[in-house]
């Protein structure tokens, strides 16, 4: 998961923000429209400060995860 999100961290800067979380989903076969990414984004954004960190994008792919094995 570390390569998928320094992959599409394009600035480098340890942060998804909203193109580049979209794009990554775009990617693994995801498409959000803006509304839902925004959604996505603030469910996510467990600091609550607009942008998606590594922890933040490993939490929420692993909640995912455990909400299709239910």
């Amino acid at each position: 998961m570390r390569g998928v999100f320094k992959r599409f961290d394009t600035n480098g800067d340890g942060y998804f923000n909203e193109i580049e979380f979209g794009c990554a989903f775009t990617v693994m076969g995801v498409d959000f429209n803006k509304e839902n990414l925004r959604k996505l984004i603030r469910v996510s954004d467990k600091n609550n400060d607009g942008r998606i960190d590594y922890n933040e994008f490993e939490a929420m792919l692993n909640s995912a995860g455990k909400d299709e094995e239910s």
